[in-house]
């Protein structure tokens, strides 16, 4: 599951990209914009596919180095106290 968000994130990315090489971003504004303004934009979208990649690259880094055994969570949920059971020998402390 988490794989599939990192592939996600990054073809957003990608998309984004292909938005800012055609400068499509442009139709958004009203009105003439000047050439300034177009450099602007492109170095905007460039800012952003860079954070939608580092954001997908460690979603995808997890995804590889989830490690079931090393889970706080389960062991947490585990472990808790629950109604009259005795915790498991692995939840002794």
């Amino acid at each position: 599951m988490v794989g599939v968000l990192a592939v996600a994130v990054i073809a957003l990315g990608v998309r984004l990209v292909r938005r800012d090489v055609t400068k499509k971003f442009t139709d958004d504004l009203a009105g003439g914009v000047g050439r300034g303004v177009v450099r602007l934009g492109q170095i905007g979208y460039i800012v952003k596919v860079v954070a939608f990649a580092i954001v997908g690259g460690l979603f995808g880094w997890a995804a590889i180095t989830y490690d079931p055994e090393k889970d706080g969570a389960r062991l947490t949920t585990r472990c808790a106290p629950s109604t009259g059971h005795r915790p498991e020998p692995a939840c002794s402390r």
